[in-house]
């Protein structure tokens, strides 16, 4: 065995020929199973938090047809319309898989991968320019031993923990999908350096500037790639030289008009004024945002090199840096980012591709780490950094065991394999709505959000005291919180709490007078206790702030018609129907109108559909019978009259009917 062990060191370590096609395959068809058994448990996971507002709730993505107007709403009428690629890919599984969340999670892995395989290839491409260029003593890898290098940091990143937020939440494709187009548009770039012919360096070249559109298109933190590109030049292609800044200080100062240009195109003629309004509602100041940003750059470094479960979040507790010493932390964290930088400048030309990554890295969370109002942690944010971590940890391990093949090897399996598990165990955590909430709360026990969300998943099964005990934490933990407020008095009313429902509607209101939906709940909770006229005035400002609002249009109909006036109920429950078509009360009661003004056939219409939207609506066979009975359609209404008995038992007035028209058949 010790005879062969030379031999194997030798082809990883001497030989030099260049790597054969085969490598590359099996490199693919490796990074392609690793992807594919991590997160082979994710595909049922539901669609949670921003996925609703995006997704689900987005009717722009409904398309029932593949066509340039329906993708183009889908593209810039969607929420996030500066995205508009994203949302077209949302549109497109709608149209194949409506809202299977299969088809959702597949695409997601699939861009994942795609991102494995394109890191791989940028890897390979780092690492040969970098031993190109390295005046090291000993001696220069085989292509064998850099293909591993790069094979394995494509399998770090995409087995590692901290990406399970951006495959495994289906929103985040926004993010994933940036960064695909962004690794392409470099690779591209580094294709055409390497070309010895213009046409074709030129057709590279213009393919990468068409990626990095497309990266923009999918998220706006892909603005980074001018700055990125130019430090790739001037590390790996100009060593460091420079003498080249000083002849080509054009490129830098175009790349940053480039970038300002898109500034303004995101944040308009006024970019300063549109990064204060993002302050609005938040909880810190944009001084308090900046501080707590050093440590949470920090804290991202802690996750990738430290990424057990138990340790990601979707909302993590963070405290925020009120002073450069409240927490004394931030001062910490910023002499350390300090010294991040200092070490990436002094020690550039020694440890070049260490302090190339270090750039990669900081930049790469510039935008979301900086002055602009996001939020202030969100994990899938080192899904593009996470490329400077991959070859970093491959290069590290490559400098430990570079005389130890099989120990290389091995270490990059165990670590892999941990990682793996790691990110596997954490797609359960996303198995459903309620696991996830739980996961945060728990974690974060002071999330205010974490607390109301898990209040809204836990109503959605009818766990009412549940969702109330944490709608009242949500509420207790923010005061000023309106939409806890709501939903507090929704569960209250629920369990004919209904002065209590009143306090908490009208708390929201008090912070936020310009929610429809408050409006309206407060509307039927006034309603319920007879107060008639103020339900109405609330239904009524319900539909001033929001005129397509089906519920209130149905809601005030109900009022009207109780009132007899019975033309302007017409008029709401129309508008209601129309707005939201499976209203099936708003039916019902449409068709009880019609019946009294003598418009039978179009009545006995809406009957029908109230049974056709809810089967079990005892109510709507009633009316239905009645009218088919005075139609002389005797059997078919003594059948209906029989199935809604069926569903409600005690109606003796329908036995009766029943008895005198039907029979005993």
């Amino acid at each position: 065995m010790q005879s062969n062990l030379p031999t194997l060191y030798h082809l990883a370590m001497v030989s030099h020929s260049p790597l054969r096609p085969i490598f590359h395959l099996y490199s693919i068809c490796v990074i392609a199973i690793l992807c594919g058994g991590i997160y082979s448990n994710s595909l049922d996971n539901p669609f949670v938090f921003d996925d609703m507002d995006n997704i689900q709730d987005n009717q722009f993505i409904r398309l029932t047809e593949l066509n340039l107007s329906g993708l183009h709403d889908a593209a810039f009428k969607s929420l996030h319309y500066f995205r508009p690629l994203s949302n077209i890919t949302f549109a497109v599984n709608y149209y194949f898989g409506r809202y299977d969340v299969t088809g959702y999670h597949i695409f997601n892995i699939l861009i994942h991968l795609a991102n494995g395989i394109l890191v791989y290839f940028l890897a390979l491409l780092t690492f040969e320019l970098f031993f190109k260029t390295q005046n090291i003593a000993k001696e220069q890898p085989s292509k064998f031993l850099v293909g591993l290098m790069a094979l394995s940091a494509a399998c770090i990143f995409v087995a590692h923990p901290i990406q399970v937020q951006s495959v495994t939440y289906i929103v985040q494709r926004m993010n994933s999908m940036a960064a695909m187009f962004y690794f392409l548009s470099l690779l591209l770039f580094i294709l055409g350096r390497k070309s010895t012919l213009q046409h074709k360096r030129l057709t590279l070249w213009a393919g990468s500037i068409c990626s990095w559109i497309l990266a923009l298109c999918c998220k706006q933190n892909a603005a980074t790639l001018p700055i990125v590109i130019l430090l790739y030049e001037f590390y790996f292609y100009q060593d460091l030289n420079k003498a080249w800044i000083r002849n080509n200080a054009k490129y830098l100062i175009n790349a940053l008009l480039l970038i300002l240009l898109i500034t303004f195109v995101y944040l308009g003629a006024t970019p300063l004024e549109k990064i204060l309004a993002g302050y609005n509602g938040r909880d810190f100041t944009m001084g308090e945002r900046v501080l707590t940003e050093f440590r949470v750059v920090t804290h991202y470094i802690s996750l990738l090199m430290f990424p057990f479960p138990s340790r990601l979040s979707l909302l993590p507790e963070f405290t925020l840096s009120r002073t450069l010493f409240n927490p004394i932390t931030t001062l910490f964290s910023l002499i350390f980012l300090i010294g991040l930088l200092g070490y990436a400048f002094y020690f550039s030309r020694r440890h070049k591709l260490l302090s190339f990554c270090i750039f990669w890295f900081l930049i790469n969370l510039s935008i979301e780490s900086s002055i602009i109002g996001l939020e202030i942690i969100f994990e899938h944010r080192l899904y593009l950094p996470m490329f400077a971590f991959s070859i970093v940890s491959s290069y590290l391990m490559y400098t430990l065991f570079s005389n130890k093949l099989t120990l290389f090897i091995s270490c990059n399996l165990i670590i892999i394999f941990i990682l793996g598990i790691g990110s596997y165990s954490r797609n359960e955590d996303w198995s459903s709505v309620i696991a996830l909430w739980n996961d945060v709360v728990s974690k974060n026990p002071r999330s205010h959000r974490g607390h109301y969300n898990l209040g809204i998943a836990l109503a959605n099964q009818s766990l009412v005291n549940k969702a109330m005990i944490h709608y009242r934490k949500a509420v207790s933990l923010k005061p000023s919180y309106a939409k806890a407020h709501n939903n507090l008095g929704n569960v209250l009313m629920h369990k004919n709490l209904t002065i209590e429902a009143i306090e908490h509607y009208n708390k929201a209101l008090r912070i936020n007078p310009f929610r429809a939906e408050t409006h309206t709940n407060l509307g039927v909770a006034l309603e319920k206790q007879n107060r008639i006229e103020q339900a109405i005035s609330h239904y009524t400002k319900a539909l001033h702030l929001d005129s397509e609002n089906g519920k209130a249009h149905y809601l005030l109909g109900s009022v009207m018609q109780q009132q007899g006036e019975l033309e302007q109920a017409k008029h709401h429950y129309l508008d209601a129907i129309a707005l939201e078509p499976n209203l099936y009360m708003a039916h019902n009661n449409l068709g009880t109108i019609l019946a009294d003004q003598n418009k039978i056939p179009d009545a006995m219409n809406h009957f029908i559909k109230t049974i056709q939207i809810n089967p079990e609506f005892a109510f709507a066979y009633f009316n239905l019978a009645y009218l088919q009975r005075i139609n002389g359609n005797i059997d078919y209404a003594c059948n209906n009259y029989r199935r809604g008995l069926k569903l409600k038992p005690d109606s003796f007035a329908i036995k009766e009917d029943i008895a005198k028209h039907c029979g005993s058949n």
